[in-house]
């Protein structure tokens, strides 16, 4: 998965040592255009939490996403930061995965 996000965005991300690059890449505009393509499906109740194997779900993938952006310092589009606190919980998340969100999403 951040090795699509990567493709899409045109920088690597998950990188540390182009946490800048990626920064700057994503606040240019195209994070806001990458979670603008997901958000209809991430956020439509029927397709919430559907998906877990092969596919994940919609919910899940956009939260990734948001996680990728928020590691490189990138500025998060309006009401992705509370969609993420309104929905990682109910992913299924290891106890650490939840606990960075948790973090994550309070500062």
């Amino acid at each position: 998965m951040v090795g699509d996000y990567s493709h899409e965005a045109g920088v690597e991300l998950g990188d540390p040592d182009n946490f800048s690059a990626a920064r700057a890449r994503l606040d240019s505009g195209v994070l806001a255009k990458m979670v603008e393509k997901r958000w209809p499906d991430a956020t439509d109740p029927a397709k919430i939490g559907r998906g877990w194997g092969v596919e994940l779900s919609p919910d899940y993938r956009l939260i990734i996403l948001g996680a990728l952006a928020m590691e490189v310092g990138a500025k998060l589009p309006d009401g992705l930061r509370a969609f993420m606190k309104r929905t990682y919980p109910g992913l299924g998340l290891q106890r650490h995965g939840r606990m960075q969100l948790e973090s994550a999403c309070e500062e």
